[in-house]
């Protein structure tokens, strides 16, 4: 019996364990595991690059698949004051321009709520902000899934 199959049977019967602790043992391997294979996968693809660079090959292509070494670009805002009166200036002040060109959440609810705090208007909150479960549904009812909170830093 390979190591996989050890844990698969303790994952499929963590639920008939004596105790709470020996299945959060479970699921704290699972994590360090799942780090491992993450590690391992990163050099693997590190191995790949090196092996394309020292080959001279520029891309595999493995039916559907495309491997070729690459970045991955992201862009940000560098002055989000300047951007928000460029637009403000350009759109002649319509508001609602603006808010078309922001992303879906532009917004932090925490520093929000710190802020109304701050000036005595923590009622205006929920008006602001909403917070919903959006449970997965799973044969068409919710499913809950198990959250993990670290004490230490909930406030």
């Amino acid at each position: 019996m390979t190591e996989l199959d050890t844990i698969t049977i303790r994952v499929r019967d963590i639920h008939t364990l004596p105790d709470a602790q020996q299945a959060i043992a479970v699921r704290d391997y699972l994590i360090v595991m799942d780090r491992l294979i993450g590690d391992l996968r990163a050099q693997c693809d590190e191995g790949i690059r090196e092996w394309m660079k020292d080959h001279g090959v520029s891309e595999i292509v493995l039916g559907n698949m495309r491997y070729y070494p690459g970045t991955n670009p992201t862009t940000k805002g560098v002055d989000k004051a300047k951007t928000t009166d460029t637009i403000l200036e350009l759109a002649e002040g319509d508001l609602a321009k603006l808010v078309e060109m922001m992303v879906s959440d532009p917004y932090k609810h925490g520093a929000v709520k710190a802020f109304l705090k701050k000036a005595g208007r923590e009622d205006l909150y929920d008006s602001m902000f909403v917070t919903e479960d959006r449970p997965v549904l799973k044969n068409g009812k919710p499913t809950q899934t198990l959250r993990v909170i670290n004490t230490d830093y909930a406030k």
